[in-house]
Parts: structure tokens; C-alpha cells; sequence
């Protein structure tokens, strides 16, 4: 059984003052960055032929360009002679002294984004067959194609 005034008492420290500028910069940033995937893949003329698979490739880029910024800054908070030049510059942008929470927070990232990524992939490759976009079979490209087998590794 959860306790409800702990929880209560949880929610109001994290969403209060610099907690919750932090969280909305935070969340907005990786909004922002799936929405821009989104877009520039759904408006790259060069893509057109992918574009008609529609929301699944657009959503997997999105996703995608989400993962490539967490991966840039998963390391960041454990690079303890970066962080002692960053902190007295920075620690207005970021929570330096909070390394690990910050590091979680990164992970936490991760593993949604991951999920929405692969998903959408998942997708993809149904689409892909579905649509005839090539010639190929979902378990074709699952499974003997090396994009398509590395994704399950």
C-alpha cells in the first residue's frame, strides 16, 4: 500500500521552485526535439517514397533524434574533471551537483524514448510489407537483413 501523504509530500518537493523549471525545460527540450524529427522527416521531399509509410517513420525519427541527444548526454554527469569546470558556469542550466540524479533522469529518457523507437520500427516493417514499398516481407527485413536483426540485439 503506498502511502499517500509521502507521495503528496514527494510531489510538492519535486515540483516546486527550480525543480519544476528544471522539469518543464527538461521535458519541453525532448518535446521540441521529437517534434522537429517529426517534422523534417515528414518534409524532406527526398524521403518521400519512406514518407508513405507515414506516422511510423515520422514518429521513429522523432524518436530517434530524442535518442541521439540523451546519448550525448548520458556520460556528461559521470565526467567528474568536466563537471568540476562546467559547475561554477553552468550550474544555473543544469543540476551539476545532482550528478546522479541527473544521470537517472537521462536513463529514465532512454528507456521511454527506446521503446517509442522500436516501436515504431516494429511498425515500419509491417508497412513496409503491407505497402510494397520494397519488396520484402516484415520477417525478411526482421530477420535477415542486418538493420532488422541488429534491432533485436
Amino acid at each position: 500500500m503506498v502511502d499517500t501523504n509521502l507521495l503528496a509530500e514527494r510531489v510538492r518537493a519535486e515540483l516546486t521552485g527550480r525543480k519544476l523549471i528544471w522539469n518543464i525545460i527538461w521535458y519541453g527540450t525532448h518535446f521540441f526535439l521529437f517534434g522537429y524529427g517529426w517534422y523534417s522527416q515528414q518534409t524532406n521531399d527526398r524521403l518521400a517514397a519512406l514518407n508513405g509509410l507515414r506516422y511510423s517513420v515520422w514518429t521513429s525519427r522523432g524518436a530517434g533524434l530524442v535518442l541521439a541527444f540523451d546519448g550525448a548526454l548520458i556520460l556528461v554527469p559521470m565526467l567528474r574533471n568536466i563537471l568540476k569546470l562546467v559547475r561554477p558556469r553552468l550550474m544555473w542550466l543544469f543540476p551539476a551537483d545532482e550528478n546522479i540524479w541527473f544521470h537517472r533522469q537521462v536513463a529514465y529518457q532512454m528507456v521511454f524514448w527506446t521503446m517509442v523507437h522500436c516501436t515504431a520500427h516494429y511498425v515500419n516493417f509491417i508497412n513496409v510489407e503491407r505497402t510494397q514499398v520494397r519488396k520484402e516481407t516484415a520477417w525478411e527485413i526482421h530477420y535477415a537483413q542486418a538493420g532488422g536483426f541488429t534491432g533485436h540485439v
